[in-house]
C-alpha cells in the first residue's frame, strides 16, 4: 500500500472535566500526571464520530482505480445526546456542523464493530509503516485506543504508558 500517512479526527461530547483553578488555556502547562487524568476523564465518555483519511507522500488520496478520491466518516451509536455527559457548547457546534444525534443513535455503528475491523485493517500492526496525523492531538488518540481495548483508559499514566504492569 502506498498511502502511509493516516489522519485521524475524532469528534466527542466536548471537554467536560478540567482541573480545578486552571484556566483552560493553560492546561499545556500542568504536569503530564494531571493532563493525563484529565485526558483520561474526558475520554471516557462515547465517540460521536471518526474521520479517517489516508494519502501517499504527496497528499493525493486513494482513488481504488476510480476517478473519485476517498475518506471517510464513522458515525457511532454510542453517544446518547438525551443521556450522556457532555459540554453544551460542543454538542451545539456539532449540530450546527450536521451531525444528527437521534439519527446516530439509530444508524450509527458501534465502536467495538469498528474496532475489530480497525485491527483487522493492517493500520495498527507495523508502527514503523505508517504516520499518524491528528487535529486534538491527545484526545484522538485517547478515543482511539480506548475503543480498540475495549475499555476505559488505564487509571493513571504509568498504566498508560506501560500497559503490561
Amino acid at each position: 500500500m502506498s498511502y502511509r500517512m493516516v489522519s485521524i479526527d475524532i469528534e466527542f461530547p466536548g471537554i467536560v472535566y478540567r482541573p480545578v483553578n486552571v484556566d483552560k488555556h493553560e492546561l499545556g502547562k500542568v504536569p503530564p500526571i494531571w493532563n493525563y487524568q484529565v485526558i483520561r476523564d474526558n475520554v471516557n465518555s462515547n465517540i460521536i464520530q471518526l474521520g479517517l483519511a489516508l494519502c501517499d507522500d504527496k497528499g493525493s488520496l486513494p482513488h481504488f482505480g476510480t476517478g473519485c478520491q476517498y475518506v471517510w466518516e464513522f458515525n457511532f451509536n454510542n453517544f446518547d445526546v438525551y443521556n450522556d455527559l457532555q459540554n453544551p457548547e460542543s454538542i451545539e457546534l456539532l449540530e450546527r456542523q450536521g451531525i444528527d444525534f437521534d439519527k446516530n443513535l439509530k444508524e450509527g455503528i458501534d465502536s467495538a464493530d469498528f474496532a475489530a475491523l480497525m485491527l483487522e485493517s493492517g493500520l495498527l500492526g507495523d508502527h514503523s509503516a505508517f504516520t499518524w496525523v491528528t487535529f486534538h492531538g491527545a484526545y484522538d488518540i485517547a478515543y482511539l485506543m480506548k475503543i480498540l481495548i475495549r475499555q476505559p483508559l488505564p487509571y493513571d499514566l504509568m498504566g498508560f504508558m506501560n500497559p503490561s504492569l
